[in-house]
């Protein structure tokens, strides 16, 4: 130990060390193939299971990156088609006044879903009604 220069301070000291020139002019170095380097210098590659779950990793990640490229183009060309097919679907023209020359036709026949016959105890002629078309009719009612 070594005193500062420029007189002494009490309590503070500076410490030199001979360092080999080696370690002075040695600097870190990284490698790509994944393998650590010790104190002594020697490579130590890394654990096999971890290269094995480093390559899993990649390759699942890889194939999920393609999935997902896939879906998206796909989405991607069918609504191009969507837009082809209602672009196709209209024509434009100019607007003018003109008639109609398309006309719908059809026949059917009508039936009711219940009908009933209706007969009287007594023969004979009728001569007055008590009811009108459209008029509600309820049990008790005097028809005829």
């Amino acid at each position: 130990m070594a005193e500062l220069e420029g007189g002494s301070t009490p309590g503070i000291t500076e410490e030199t060390y001979d360092a080999p020139q080696e370690a002075v002019n040695e600097t870190l170095t990284f490698s790509d193939d994944a393998e650590e380097e010790n104190n002594s210098g020697e490579n130590i590659p890394e654990d096999p299971k971890k290269r094995k779950r480093k390559k899993k990793f990649i390759i699942f990640g890889i194939i999920a990156l393609v999935i997902i490229g896939l879906v998206v183009a796909n989405v991607i060309s069918s609504k191009i088609k969507e837009a082809e097919e209602l672009k196709n679907m209209y024509t434009d023209i100019a607007v003018e006044r003109r008639t109609i020359k398309k006309s719908i036709t059809g026949s059917s026949s009508i039936e009711p879903n219940d009908s009933y016959d209706v007969m009287t105890m007594k023969s004979g002629d009728i001569t007055a009604d008590y009811f009108k078309e459209g008029d509600t009719v309820k049990k008790g009612d005097k028809l005829y």
